[in-house]
C-alpha cells in the first residue's frame, strides 16, 4: 500500500507526475492484455540494505501472485540477496532462479555459489563477466544472465566472448532493440 502512494512519474517530468507503481498483479495483468505470449517477466526480489530477508514471507506473496495469476510459467526471477534466490526456487521449482552479482561482493566460486543455492543461473554486472568466467560457468551447464548491457560495443564483447552459446544465457538492458540490431533480428513490436 505504501508504493502505491508514491509518485513514480515526477522524476520525469510534469507530464508523468502522478504515475503510480502498479502491483505485481497488474503488472501481470497489463502483459496478460497485451495477448504476447512471448512476453516474460524477470522479478528482481530485492530488500532494503541492512533488512535482507525481510519481509520474511516475501517470497511466498511473490508466488502466490504468480500462481493466483497463472503466470508462473512466464516468470523468471533473481536475487542479490542470495537466500532469497535459493527460497525463489524452492517454493517454485518451474520457475528460473539466478544469483544477481554485483562489484561489491562477488562469490569466490561461482559454480559452487550456483550450485550450493539450487538456481539456474549466475547474472553478474557485465562489467565483472570475463571469458574465463563464462568457460567455466559453460562447462558446468550453468547459463549466464548479466546485466545491465546498454552499450552496443559491450554487447558485441560479451558475444564475441562466448555469451549466448549456452541455452539460457542472456543479456539484461534498458535498450534491447539495440541488441537485437546487432544480431540481426526483427524489432519486436
Amino acid at each position: 500500500d505504501e508504493v502505491k502512494r508514491l509518485d513514480a512519474g515526477v522524476k520525469f517530468g510534469p507530464a508523468y507526475r502522478g504515475e503510480r507503481i502498479p502491483t505485481l498483479r497488474e503488472l501481470i495483468d497489463l502483459v496478460k492484455a497485451s495477448d504476447n505470449r512471448r512476453f516474460r517477466l524477470n522479478l528482481e526480489i530485492k530488500f532494503a540494505d541492512g533488512r535482507e530477508g525481510e519481509p520474511a514471507d516475501l517470497e511466498e506473496r511473490v508466488v502466490a501472485v504468480l500462481a493466483e495469476a497463472g503466470f508462473l510459467e512466464r516468470a523468471i526471477t533473481q536475487s542479490f540477496y542470495h537466500p532469497s534466490a535459493a527460497k525463489m526456487k524452492r517454493l517454485a521449482p518451474s520457475v528460473p532462479a539466478g544469483l544477481l552479482v554485483g562489484q561489491r561482493r562477488q562469490p569466490a566460486d561461482p559454480v559452487a555459489a550456483v550450485r550450493d543455492h539450487g538456481v539456474d543461473y549466475y547474472a553478474p554486472h557485465f562489467s565483472l563477466v570475463t571469458r574465463d568466467l563464462l568457460r567455466t560457468l559453460h562447462q558446468a551447464g550453468i547459463p549466464v544472465v548479466t546485466w545491465t548491457v546498454n552499450d552496443p560495443a559491450d554487447m558485441r564483447r560479451l558475444v564475441a566472448m562466448g555469451l549466448g552459446d549456452l541455452p539460457g544465457d542472456g543479456m539484461i538492458s534498458d535498450f534491447p532493440d539495440r541488441l537485437a540490431r546487432l544480431r540481426g533480428e526483427p524489432r519486436a513490436p
